[in-house]
């Protein structure tokens, strides 16, 4: 069961970078029609927010959306069991362990957006959107690698008895913005802790 079930949570986090991040848009389409199959074919059932979720996700794809900068260098002490998945994902730096994940990416923003306080809130209110039923917090201000940024955090339920959490870092370099993700299961408190000792440890150049 537990094999089956952890394609979902990946894909929550894959949906939420889709509709707020950079990437490539065929790369893209060929992701979701993925990730709408895996769900649909999990021994799960998913609650009526899921499925409207699902049913947005085809409108969810920006024509203008550019590929991943690689203009940036990420290091980071992984926690045993973690792989570094980067070459594999349109992200510039990727790993993963189960059901948990952190990858940094190029964030997308209008050009209203001035700082990564005024990004996390535009993000919360475009993402709001898609995901009803999902729990936000308040945007914090995050310091990571030795830069000032800005956090924001969801709980999103997948099916009736599994949460996820899902943690935002903003930070902005060289003139670019840059997400930071991590995602783990909101039970799994060994995932939370390698998240957060992941993050603590990286270095951004």
């Amino acid at each position: 069961m537990l094999r089956r079930i952890i394609p979902a949570a990946l894909v929550f986090c894959l949906i939420f970078s889709l509709f707020t991040a950079c990437g490539n848009k065929k790369q893209k389409n060929n992701d979701i029609k993925s990730a709408k199959e895996q769900i649909g074919n999990l021994p799960i059932e998913t609650d009526e927010g899921t499925k409207k979720l699902l049913d947005k996700i085809d409108d969810a794809i920006d024509d203008t959306i550019p590929d991943a900068p690689d203009d940036i260098k990420v290091t980071v002490e992984l926690p045993e069991g973690w792989e570094d998945d980067t070459e594999e994902n349109n992200a510039i730096a990727h790993y993963m362990k189960d059901t948990s994940l952190v990858q940094v990416i190029a964030s997308w923003a209008p050009s209203e957006v001035k700082d990564t306080k005024a990004l996390a809130e535009y993000e919360l209110e475009q993402t709001s959107e898609y995901f009803e039923d999902a729990t936000f917090s308040d945007v914090e201000s995050y310091q990571v690698s030795g830069m000032e940024g800005s956090s924001i955090s969801l709980v999103i339920p997948i099916t009736k008895s599994m949460n996820q959490v899902q943690w935002y870092i903003y930070f902005e370099k060289g003139g670019k913005f840059y997400k930071i993700m991590g995602a783990y299961f909101s039970d799994d408190e060994q995932g939370k802790a390698d998240v957060e000792s992941i993050i603590a440890s990286m270095k951004i150049e």
